[in-house]
């Protein structure tokens, strides 16, 4: 059944964007390449899709010396480059046209674990319950390496694919897809697949990636008859979904999340001054365009991803070359270098009534000796700060006086994050 769940918030002119100018972030790592996917296993190895411009020869590569050098793994049929790469224990899951291949690491050997769709393999995902998913027009998952596969949902339309798959559990799985004809949207099941709500109705969705304090964002083209390109949020699993940001002619190909909850998106918008990269450090409540000398505002970034090395990676247009060439690019210094000593929050926030006119009661914990409240709109502007004790808290703000939007509240101890909520004033 059809679930319209879009709230829509009059809030454009709230939505904020900087620019950030920085000189020397990124650094080439494949000058003779035109590369379509990003993956890392467990060993730091990095593969990508690609096609060498030198040789024309499209396919599997793999660097073993930290991108210094490629090996050719897998000749693509008529030398195309996989659109999707997975890597899981021993095995590298990617696409071939119509074909969804599995290589053993161990002796390089490829077999054919799903064949014959009409549409390539543009996704595939994995979830921490040791399922994969696949999806081109149709969705499949597997939890024995590809042995066997179970067909979760098949879309009725010829024009729409899948695009990404998130698993919040082995429950609750979210899949985005584009439609050609009338826009896509987000489907979602919350009992492991076997029945799906279609959200975001008619909406080009690109992208699924979710915060660690449960926040789910979908973003991509936006509505199928605006010329507007959006990240959407919920903050209560799909139940309802706000505006984070909106641009005309914003184009999103893909988001990814650090562990520390920035939040990278790569575009390649219509306009010459809305390509490039996107960060948000807040929750997607203030947004910075990243600008540097090799990633300019024109750039068109295809692919971006945060990966296990700490280091984030892209797939974008050189200018200098032909369009639709893209290298792979990284950052010169890692986001992080050990994701357990990066602060996680610790304290459940709820903030009610959720929307609000009037005024919010935040109830949470402290653990600590003592804690902050912060509150910032949507433009990074602090509205409200106070300290308190250890214990359990419900603190009342009046919130009458502020304008309509969305909002973020923390709990800060010692300046590290403790815990976060999204509210709403109407």
């Amino acid at each position: 059944m059809k679930n319209k769940t879009l709230i829509f918030l009059s809030l454009l002119s709230f939505w904020f964007v900087s620019e950030t100018q920085a000189q020397d972030f990124w650094e080439m790592m494949t000058p003779h390449k035109d590369v379509s996917s990003i993956a890392m296993n467990s060993e730091g190895h990095l593969y990508i899709g690609a096609k060498d411009t030198l040789t024309g020869h499209g396919g599997l590569y793999r660097s073993m010396d930290d991108g210094e050098s490629w090996e050719l793994l897998y000749h693509h049929l008529y030398d195309h480059r996989p659109f999707t790469i997975l890597c899981r224990e021993e095995y590298v899951y990617f696409n071939d046209q119509d074909r969804f291949l599995r290589m053993s690491e161990a002796d390089m050997a490829v077999d054919t674990v799903i064949e014959g769709s009409v549409a390539n393999f543009l996704c595939s995902a994995k979830g921490e319950s040791g399922i994969i998913y696949t999806g081109s027009d149709i969705l499949f998952k597997t939890s024995d390496h590809g042995q066997t596969w179970d067909t979760l949902l098949t879309l009725s339309s010829t024009t729409e694919y899948f695009y990404d798959i998130l698993e919040v559990s082995p429950d609750t799985i979210f899949a985005s897809t584009v439609n050609w004809i009338s826009g896509g949207g987000v489907y979602r099941s919350v009992d492991g697949g076997e029945s799906w709500e279609w959200m975001l109705e008619n909406y080009g969705v690109t992208s699924l990636e979710q915060a660690s304090n449960g926040d789910i964002f979908a973003a991509g083209y936006g509505l199928f008859d605006e010329n507007y390109g959006n990240v959407m949020v919920t903050h209560n699993g799909g139940d309802s979904w706000y505006m984070s940001l909106s641009m005309e002619y914003l184009q999103i190909q893909d988001m990814t999340v650090t562990p520390d909850d920035e939040i990278y998106f790569g575009s390649v918008g219509a306009l010459v001054t809305n390509c490039g990269v996107y960060v948000s450090d807040h929750y997607g409540i203030s947004w910075e365009h990243y600008i540097t000398n090799v990633i300019s505002a024109s750039t068109k970034v295809h692919d971006i991803k945060v990966l296990n090395d700490g280091y984030t990676y892209i797939c974008a247009d050189r200018d200098e070359l032909p369009w639709g060439i893209k290298n792979l690019y990284r950052s010169r210094d890692p986001l992080y270098t050990d994701i357990s000593t990066i602060p996680q929050p610790q304290v459940d926030m709820i903030a009610s009534p959720n929307p609000a006119t009037q005024e919010v009661t935040f109830s949470f914990e402290v653990s600590a000796e003592q804690a902050e409240l912060q509150i910032l709109n949507v433009n990074g502007q602090e509205m409200f700060r106070q300290r308190y004790p250890s214990g359990p808290q419900a603190v009342r703000v009046g919130v009458s006086a502020w304008l309509p939007g969305v909002y973020i509240a923390r709990v800060l101890s010692k300046r590290l994050l403790q815990g976060t909520v999204k509210f709403v004033v109407w």
